[in-house]
């Protein structure tokens, strides 16, 4: 299965500014490709569904890269995302079960933030567990804030364990660290071929709950995770 509105949503929702870099994990070699337009990126992802995993890298690449980004490539944070992954045994496909839970928090933890005054963040189900994407402002990256933002993206995720504690545990959910500047995420609209399937455990192609029309940025919470930069 291949969901190419969904991966269109994706690239569109990113909003690079420059070359978006698609990486192709899984084999026995990774590839790192780096796509200009819309549909180069629909081009690869295609090309490349169900065979392996299809990840992209979240935050805008400077310009000059051409290999896979570490974070003194980074220029640019105007994405980001938030991973729920279901507990479970390790490299298996979760059941219908722990993917609803996974569900089931990531609408909580949207629903609060709708609640209280912020942009709602669109839920994507990456196979096995669930992401949320939150669009702010573009917030520029250079040598002298570099460490600083990445700490920021950091305690926004431990401000969402804090405050979620409970529904996590409940759920058996884990909020997987996503802050880091380089950091990848699935392709969304391509099927997660990671893990071995069994009875129960089955692989799943990634996709929107509600398909991305527009980019919903939010200076409000640019501003509650980033303060005056």
């Amino acid at each position: 299965m291949f969901l190419v509105e969904h991966v269109k949503a994706l690239y569109r929702l990113l909003n690079h500014l420059y070359k978006s870099e698609v990486r192709i994990l899984g084999g026995n070699y990774p590839l790192c490709i780096h796509v200009g337009d819309e549909g180069e990126f629909i081009k690869v992802a295609e090309k490349w569904n169900g065979k392996r995993n299809i990840y992209v890298g979240i935050r805008d690449r400077s310009e000059k890269v051409r290999r896979c980004a570490t974070m003194w490539d980074i220029v640019a944070i105007q994405t980001i995302v938030i991973d729920l992954d279901p507990q479970r045994p390790k490299d298996i496909p979760s059941t219908d079960e722990e993917l609803k839970k996974a569900i089931d928090v990531a609408q909580h933890i949207a629903d609060w933030f709708k609640g209280n005054g912020y942009k709602e963040p669109y839920i994507a189900v990456t196979g096995n567990g669930t992401q949320l994407f939150f669009s702010i402002p573009r917030v520029d990256v250079e040598d002298k804030n570099r460490y600083v933002l990445q700490d920021k993206l950091q305690n926004f995720e431990i401000f969402l364990r804090r405050k979620f504690k409970d529904e996590l545990k409940k759920k058996g959910v884990i909020l997987d660290s996503m802050y880091d500047l380089p950091r990848i995420t699935r392709v969304i609209g391509t099927l997660n071929v990671k893990g071995k399937e069994m009875p129960g455990r089955t692989r799943r192609c990634s996709k929107w709950l509600i398909l991305p029309t527009e980019r919903r940025e939010d200076s409000r919470l640019k501003e509650f995770i980033f303060g005056s930069i």
